[in-house]
């Protein structure tokens, strides 16, 4: 097994690792990778690492939260526009509460789904790298 030392090295050998199983991933026929997820999730969950596989399993098979759900987005108003950006004000009276609905949603969206995982890979390195 190759040991993630977060050498170069290591780190390009795991990543080549990675990519060798994938290809012979999608060689199986889809009943078979059913079946190979199963016997692999039940070996995660039993690892340290379950926990946290687990709950990036519920996210990704939960349902993206719709735009028109707003009781999950925080709420932006015409004074949020004027005090933290660079809108004019005839700008911002053009926007309508449901404009603001949908900018708010885009922008929540975006956070999680493009911007989380690279902050916290970011952030990890960043501890790693204060910890040598």
């Amino acid at each position: 097994m190759v040991e993630s030392t977060g050498s170069p090295p290591a780190h390009q050998e795991l990543l080549t690792l990675k990519e060798n199983i994938l290809a012979q991933w999608r060689r199986l026929p889809p009943e078979h990778q059913a079946t190979m997820l199963l016997v692999l999730t039940e070996q995660v969950n039993a690892s340290e690492s379950g926990p946290w596989a687990a709950q990036a399993l519920r996210l990704l098979s939960a349902a993206p939260e719709s735009p028109q759900t707003p009781q999950s987005l925080p709420e932006l108003t015409p004074q949020d526009l004027a005090r933290h950006t660079d809108l004019t004000p005839d700008e911002i009276a053009r926007l309508s509460a449901d404009d603001l609905r949908h900018l708010s949603a885009a922008v929540l969206q975006h956070l999680v789904y493009d911007v989380f995982w690279a902050e916290v890979e970011y952030l990890a390195h960043q501890r790693l790298d204060e910890a040598r």
